[in-house]
């Protein structure tokens, strides 16, 4: 039973770990909206840059590996396919 449970933080971990990338850009998102300065052209643009780079051609192995095998694995695909028209615009 200790192996199971075992296995199962492993895996866990492993998810949160690349799972964490995303998550910093939607953190940064929301500390934008919640500044109290007034959002700036530069900002927007690199938060758009660095989301591309990382859904696009990311560095990172590991989370490029498993943000690709989710894309083939879920219906979201699509959504994907829209978020990259977006910020394919926005430059």
């Amino acid at each position: 039973m200790g192996g199971v449970l075992n296995n199962t933080s492993v895996v866990t971990r492993q998810l949160k770990r690349w799972l964490r990338m995303i998550s910093a850009f939607v953190m940064q998102i929301d500390e934008m909206l919640a500044a109290d300065e007034p959002i700036n052209d530069a900002d927007v643009i690199n938060l758009i840059t660095g989301v591309r780079q990382l859904l696009t051609a990311s560095e990172n192995k590991e989370f490029s590996d498993k943000y690709q095998s989710a894309l083939q694995q879920e219906p979201q695909v699509m959504a994907h396919s829209a978020l990259m028209k977006v910020l394919r615009s926005k430059t």
